[in-house]
C-alpha cells in the first residue's frame, strides 16, 4: 500500500468501491475529489489500477459539484506539482494528506466511510485556515466529524 494510506482496512475500500458501483452520490463525489488530488501512482495503488468509476460514473455526478472540483482544482498548483505529506487525523476511515508547493498548504480529508467520522485535529486546533470549495474561513477545532463520504479542500495558513 503506498505511504499515502498505509493503513486503509480494505474493508472501507471494498465498501466505497461498492457505494461506487452503486452510484452513490457521494460516493462518486468522493472519488472524483481524489482523483483531483492525488498523485496517479498513489490514486491507482489508493483506488486501484482499474478506473473505481466505471464508463458514465462521471455523468452521475452533478455538473454543477464536478464544475466546482474543476475550478477549484486549476487555481493551485499544489494539486498538480506539489509534494504530498501523510497527516494523521486518529481515524483509520479517514485519508488525509497535504498538498504543499510554494507557499500553497492545502489539507486534503477524506471520510471514505460511508457513516460519520471523527477526526482530530491536534496539529491545526487553533489554526485559522480557508475552506477553498465552499469559499469561507475555517477554524481548526480539536476535534470535528465527518459525513459519510464527506471531503474538505482546506487553505492552511503558514
Amino acid at each position: 500500500m503506498s505511504e499515502v494510506a498505509p493503513n486503509l482496512p480494505e474493508s472501507i475500500l471494498k465498501t466505497l468501491r461498492q457505494a461506487v458501483k452503486e452510484g452513490e452520490p457521494r460516493a462518486l463525489e468522493l472519488v472524483y475529489a481524489l482523483h483531483r488530488t492525488l498523485p496517479r501512482q498513489e490514486e491507482n495503488e489508493l483506488l486501484g489500477a482499474e478506473p473505481m468509476m466505471g464508463e458514465g460514473a462521471e455523468d452521475a455526478i452533478k455538473p454543477e459539484v464536478r464544475a466546482m472540483l474543476d475550478s477549484e482544482w486549476v487555481k493551485y498548483e499544489a494539486f498538480e506539482y506539489g509534494a504530498l505529506l501523510r497527516v494523521e487525523l486518529g481515524n483509520v476511515n479517514v485519508l488525509a494528506f497535504e498538498r504543499i508547493a510554494g507557499p500553497e498548504r492545502l489539507l486534503i480529508v477524506n471520510n471514505l466511510a460511508p457513516l460519520s467520522q471523527p477526526v482530530k485535529f491536534r496539529d491545526y486546533a487553533g489554526r485559522v485556515g480557508w475552506d477553498i470549495l465552499n469559499r469561507v474561513e475555517f477554524n481548526f477545532p480539536v476535534r470535528a466529524q465527518l459525513e459519510p463520504y464527506e471531503f474538505l479542500w482546506l487553505m492552511v495558513d503558514a
